[in-house]
């Protein structure tokens, strides 16, 4: 679907309004998007640090804790 409206809609926009105010709206558009995945990287759950890395934490012993916290 995304194939057929994409380049549909681009060519609507070089049409009404030329290539160089279409260049710009793609990349304004691209900026937007990589400004919310920055905004949302915080919001990302991250994997606890081991306490020590000699103490025989790997990091499947991190992901079983994890997993197991989930469910209590």
């Amino acid at each position: 679907m995304a194939t057929v409206i994409g380049p549909l809609y681009g060519g609507l926009l070089v049409t009404a309004f030329g290539p160089a105010p279409a260049f710009i709206f793609s990349g304004t558009g691209i900026l937007i998007v990589a400004l919310v995945f920055l905004s949302l990287k915080n919001n990302i759950m991250r994997p606890e640090k081991a306490e020590s890395a000699s103490a025989g934490s790997t990091s499947a012993n991190v992901n079983a804790k994890l997993i197991s916290t989930e469910f209590e």
